[in-house]
């Protein structure tokens, strides 16, 4: 997700395709060096991740220093 406000696909930014996709169903966007760890049932988000969900996007977690 590091460049996807500006890398194009056919004049779309990769950001707003993520967005128009998400109305048919929610992703997860995970900036370079993120990763999501599923444990007994659970997910955990490390690093910036986003949800993409019904054309709105919402940051889940941070980058943490």
């Amino acid at each position: 997700m590091n460049s996807a406000k500006t890398d194009e696909i056919d004049g779309v930014t990769v950001y707003d395709m993520c967005l128009k996709d998400s109305f048919k169903f929610p992703h997860y966007g995970i900036s370079d060096f993120g990763f999501i760890k599923i444990r007994e049932g659970k997910a955990f988000a490390f690093g910036e991740t986003l949800l993409f969900k019904n054309g709105k996007c919402e940051k889940l977690c941070e980058i943490e220093s």
